[in-house]
């Protein structure tokens, strides 16, 4: 890919990430959409679930914003951040010079020297030009339906793992108290035994001695 190519084929996180997934940059290793999101979570929740117990899991969950985004990223404090155009051109221009620095980019027959470089705010400028060169990337079209639609989405997602929680919760509780009444049942019969053959024992004791 030349750099023409990375400016004009670029157009979201989506193009970013299989970009950055083609040659190896992780700079978008964290960068996740929706449908990922959900399945991250309820990955982890299900994990959690068997390390720290349902109730942990009920408040992780709780935590999570309902809200629908397009692109998630997760922090190093495990939080969801939700990315926006800004966000976008930013990571484009970090990704971009990343390629720059590894000579990812093809030769463009000196369209390189037209276009100039990306900086890190996703701005475009070129040796000996004025600073006034921008170049802004257009930002993806969406309707305003697709936004609830994944709004419902994600809440019904994290509504069915809490439902899920909550089973396997009540079926570990009841199998906890299937347990502990089994084991009272048993302590309870050897303590009759125990009581049986004192009493036994006592009678035969009485019976010699008399």
């Amino acid at each position: 890919m030349t750099r023409r190519e990375f400016e004009e084929q670029i157009t979201y996180f989506g193009d970013l990430k299989d970009f950055c997934g083609q040659y190896g940059c992780d700079l978008c290793d964290q960068v996740f959409d929706d449908a990922g999101r959900n399945e991250y979570i309820e990955e982890t929740a299900r994990d959690e679930m068997y390390d720290y117990g349902w109730r942990e899991v009920l408040r992780y969950l709780e935590n999570l914003s309902t809200n629908a985004n397009d692109y998630w990223e997760l922090d190093d404090y495990g939080d969801w951040c939700p990315l926006n155009d800004d966000d976008f051109e930013t990571r484009k221009g970090e990704v971009f010079q990343w390629a720059i620095e590894n000579n990812i980019f093809e030769e463009d027959d000196g369209a390189d020297d037209e276009r100039g470089e990306v900086v890190a705010d996703g701005s475009v400028y070129s040796d000996g030009d004025s600073d006034d060169t921008d170049f802004e990337f257009d930002s993806p079209d969406f309707e305003v339906d697709d936004l609830f639609n994944d709004a419902a989405s994600g809440f019904a997602l994290i509504e069915e793992a809490r439902a899920i929680m909550m089973a396997a919760a009540a079926a570990a509780e009841h199998e906890a108290e299937e347990a502990i009444k089994k084991q009272r049942e048993e302590q309870a019969a050897a303590d009759a035994l125990e009581r049986d053959e004192f009493n036994a024992s006592f009678a035969e004791l009485f019976q010699t001695g008399s």
